[in-house]
């Protein structure tokens, strides 16, 4: 067990000293882990200082927070990729709760919908003729 842990560890270490870039699942678990690391922070800086605020949440990140492993290869660009990884700690050390990963895949289409054929004053539409003409 301690060798797997070892291994992973080891990757990780890796990843972030060569700069290869991760692939999705491996930026969800990061963003997992920094969601985690946010939270625990909230609850140290409530028992020590007071109220975990974003600017007091921003310099945790920034201590913190400086393993971010890089996206080059990827369609992600790296300062958004920066950006998302505060947002998370922030926002997880503000409230004291990981903040939750957007859902899987693609982005919800929203609903259509279809307007009834009558129009609100209450009188029929007008429907084209069906009559042919010469």
């Amino acid at each position: 067990m301690k060798l797997g842990r070892a291994v992973a560890a080891g990757t990780l270490v890796a990843l972030t000293l060569t700069g290869c870039s991760l692939d999705y699942d491996d930026r969800r678990d990061y963003l997992r882990t920094v969601a985690f690391r946010g939270a625990e922070t909230h609850s140290l800086i409530a028992s020590s200082e007071g109220k975990p605020d974003a600017e007091r949440c921003k310099a945790a990140h920034i201590a913190l927070n400086d393993d971010a492993p890089g996206v080059g290869g990827t369609s992600i660009d790296q300062e958004e990729w920066i950006a998302q990884v505060e947002a998370f700690f922030v926002d997880s050390c503000v409230s004291g709760k990981p903040k939750e990963l957007p859902p899987l895949g693609p982005p919800a289409t929203p609903a259509v919908t279809v307007s009834p054929s009558v129009p609100p004053s209450g009188t029929p539409a007008a429907t084209p003729s069906a009559a042919v003409t010469p």
